[in-house]
């Protein structure tokens, strides 16, 4: 599906009405509020595709998963008590690296905000990069 030119991401869903703390004197979201909705929504879409919190499958396997690239739209004003709709599915898979979009709609299905996060793939303890795990290729694999 698309809206905006943008590919509506529908294999993860998250509900969130946006706090009176994360807007700004005029009542609109903090733009590191959004980017911390883009990047939580990633992250609970793979948690969501492993069946396990993400945090405990990469600790469980000396690796971690930084953030290469945050990639953010801004298309429409997001406002105090604001319902939104957080859509993240898998955008592209390689070797040692896989990327999430994510989609925010708003109460009337529009997108609000939308963005692209980029993970790759490093052993905590060599430090190198390194390839997915099976597991977690086979889970993002789902998506494609």
């Amino acid at each position: 599906m698309r809206d905006n030119n943008i590919d509506i991401a529908k294999h993860f869903v998250q509900n969130r009405r946006v706090l009176f703390g994360e807007c700004d004197p005029a009542g609109v979201m903090y733009t590191p509020r959004i980017t911390e909705c883009i990047v939580e929504g990633a992250l609970k879409f793979v948690s969501d595709s492993l069946g396990e919190p993400f945090e405990r499958f990469v600790f469980a396997r000396n690796m971690t998963l930084p953030a290469r690239n945050l990639n953010v739209d801004f298309l429409k004003p997001v406002t105090w008590d604001d319902d939104l709709e957080i859509r993240a599915g898998l955008h592209e898979l390689r070797t040692h690296s896989y990327t999430t979009q994510v989609v925010a709609l708003n109460q009337s299905g529009i997108a609000a905000f939308s963005g692209l996060v980029t993970q790759v793939c490093v052993n905590t303890e060599t430090k190198t990069i390194a390839k997915l795990p099976k597991e977690l290729r086979s889970a993002l694999q789902r998506h494609e």
